[in-house]
C-alpha cells in the first residue's frame, strides 16, 4: 500500500469560561509541512458471500497497517507535538447482489 496525503489540517471550536463571563475560542493549524509521513504499508483482507435465495450479501473485511511512524513537530497548546504514531485501518464493507 502506498499512501500520499494532500493535506492535514485541524479545527478546533470550544469555550472557556472564567470569573470574567464566557467567551468562545475558534482556530484552524495547517500540520501537513510539520508532520513526516508515513506512506508505505500492508493491506489484508477476506470476505464471504451468503445466498439468501436469490440474493446473494457480500462481507468483506480489510486491515490495513503502516510500517513505520510518524510524529508532529509543533507544540499544541502548551504542550509538545505527537510521537510514534501509528496508523491502523478496519474497513468492514457489506452489499446486496440481485
Amino acid at each position: 500500500m502506498l499512501r500520499l496525503r494532500q493535506a492535514l489540517n485541524v479545527h478546533m471550536i470550544g469555550s472557556a469560561c472564567g470569573f470574567g463571563g464566557c467567551y468562545g475560542r475558534e482556530s484552524s493549524l495547517d500540520l501537513q509541512s510539520s508532520t513526516t509521513k508515513d506512506a508505505i504499508g500492508i493491506t489484508a483482507g477476506a470476505g464471504i458471500e451468503v445466498d439468501l435465495w436469490k440474493v446473494t450479501v457480500p462481507i468483506s473485511v480489510r486491515v490495513q497497517e503502516a510500517f513505520g511512524t510518524y510524529e508532529t513537530n509543533v507544540v499544541f497548546y502548551e504542550s509538545p507535538g505527537f510521537q510514534n504514531l501509528k496508523t491502523k485501518t478496519i474497513q468492514v464493507t457489506a452489499g446486496v447482489n440481485f
